[in-house]
């Protein structure tokens, strides 16, 4: 084994195919709850993650979502943290160009 494949993981850890949407479901319960975290992050370790998919995996790989949110709830939070995002983005804006402005006069 070279060092690559030691850092990489090997040449087995693609053994798999990738995890898509379809493969979430099984990792989630009836109301859209992740109840098996620990497989779903075996399950991409071994075949990583469809490239159209991965935006979603990460939210779920990082701990984004509070853990038990159903499917329904996790909407509404991103709708939520993406509103706070954009009043701290606007709000930041607004303070950089006042003071731009203020320390030109």
């Amino acid at each position: 084994m070279t060092f690559i494949d030691w850092i990489s993981g090997g040449h087995e850890r693609h053994s798999s195919k990738p995890v898509g949407e379809g493969d979430l479901k099984r990792f989630l319960d009836s109301e859209g709850r992740l109840i098996y975290a620990n497989e779903l992050r075996q399950a991409i370790y071994e075949g990583g993650v469809e490239p159209s998919f991965r935006k979603i995996i990460w939210r779920h790989l990082l701990n984004i979502f509070p853990i038990n949110i159903t499917s329904r709830e996790r909407i509404e939070y991103l709708k939520v943290v993406s509103n706070r995002y954009e009043k701290c983005v606007n709000r930041y804006l607004f303070l950089y160009i006042f003071n731009y402005y203020y320390i030109l006069d």
